[in-house]
């Protein structure tokens, strides 16, 4: 079960986030391979050579060479075979942040988002090779610079997760 998505806040979030980014539409609906640029887990398959999308960052590289060289922001429902718990579920939405520039710095713009409209303080934490936004212990985004895979480079972040931002914002410490 799937905690309620604030549409609202997602509709904020691409507003704050137009200043920078464009917003494009990316397929949620992608070869295997793709999965496996950004991630080990098994993906929820449509079939043997097609899954659907665990973020909208493996749309991104599904079109990759078709990209232009801005920053570029997509919402995409995604799609995990994960546990499944309060913060975890086997669908949620998500705003991710993208760019070709491998070091286009996410992280700078999801902050000053997050603290404009959380009650609490945002803790960056450092990953072995990203960061992660956490509040109250939960983890509501993560940002990586300098991704590569199969002569791709590219940069990406979580523009706004729901309902997960929702659920640590409203946790108690």
């Amino acid at each position: 079960m799937v905690s309620e998505i604030n549409y609202q806040l997602l509709s904020q979030a691409i507003n704050f986030y137009s200043a920078w980014y464009t917003c494009i539409e990316v397929p949620w609906i992608i070869p295997v391979r793709i999965n496996y640029m950004t991630t080990k887990k098994q993906p929820v398959l449509i079939n043997k050579k097609k899954c659907l999308v665990g973020s909208a960052e493996q749309g991104f590289l599904s079109i990759y060479d078709t990209l232009p060289n801005r920053p570029l922001m997509a919402i995409t429902p995604c799609f995990r075979n994960d546990k499944k718990d309060a913060i975890h579920s086997p669908y949620f939405i998500k705003l991710e942040l993208f760019s070709k520039n491998p070091f286009y710095n996410h992280l700078h713009y999801a902050c000053n988002f997050i603290n404009s409209i959380s009650s609490y303080n945002l803790k960056i934490v450092k990953k072995r090779d990203h960061y992660d936004i956490n509040i109250n212990n939960i983890e509501v985004g993560s940002y990586y610079q300098n991704r590569k895979h199969s002569g791709y480079t590219w940069s990406c972040g979580t523009g706004l997760a729901l309902p997960r931002f929702t659920v640590a914002n409203e946790r108690r410490k």
